[in-house]
């Protein structure tokens, strides 16, 4: 028995930079990736053309993220933010349906925290950190939110054993639109790509929703 299985191709590029506004301060990085891939060796694949095919997978992504820090003496402040962005077209599900398995989605972090280290003038150490995360997806608008907000204390025993303790609240969510239903037929809506449509007079719904407190101890 015989034959031949046909050649897989990518093509990646990535790319990444920083740049300090202030030294030592501010600074702002961004990057970018994409990646063409053959995920079907029974077609042939266009390499770097922009045209789509149903046997090639395409990734583009890409970030910024300034950051700023900054200190008052014995106490450390620093703040960043990240805004990304990617797109996943992978020439539709040639399995079971028409419809992709991803589609675009946008993400935002901000991270903020203040503290001093256990070196300094008190016998401790202390942080604060708040954050906020926040992922949006274009199938049927989901979204998904993090909140959190925690202190901590570091309490030195002995030059290299110290203990650890912290305290803080979280809340996680995660919801979506519901799907339009085709009135006549009784059928999920779908778009010329084939993904559900969402109903855009419809309730958010949502799948999870946690919050409580959140705490922690040990020691490094």
């Amino acid at each position: 028995e015989s034959g031949h299985v046909g050649d897989g191709n990518i093509v990646n590029g990535i790319a990444r930079a920083r740049v300090e506004v202030v030294p030592g301060n501010v600074a702002i990085e961004g990057g970018a990736l994409g990646s063409r891939e053959n995920n079907d060796f029974s077609k042939g694949f266009k390499g770097l053309s922009t045209q789509d095919s149903k046997n090639v997978s395409q990734v583009y992504a890409a970030y910024v993220a300034p950051s700023v820090q900054k200190d008052f003496g014995e106490v450390h402040a620093k703040a960043t933010y990240r805004l990304g962005y990617v797109a996943v077209d992978d020439g539709g599900d040639r399995v079971f349906s028409g419809q992709d398995r991803f589609g675009h989605a946008v993400e935002q972090e901000a991270l903020a925290n203040i503290g001093m280290d256990p070196e300094g003038s008190l016998p401790f150490g202390w942080n604060i950190a708040g954050s906020y995360k926040r992922e949006d997806v274009n199938q049927l608008s989901q979204r998904f939110e993090q909140d959190t907000v925690i202190g901590e204390i570091v309490v030195p025993v002995a030059p290299t054993f110290a203990l650890l303790a912290d305290l803080g609240y979280e809340r996680i969510t995660n919801s979506q639109r519901n799907v339009l239903f085709d009135s006549g037929t009784g059928l999920p809506v779908v778009d010329a790509d084939g993904n559900f449509v969402a109903d855009p007079a419809g309730d958010r719904t949502t799948f999870y929703d946690k919050s409580g407190v959140v705490y922690e101890g040990g020691f490094i």
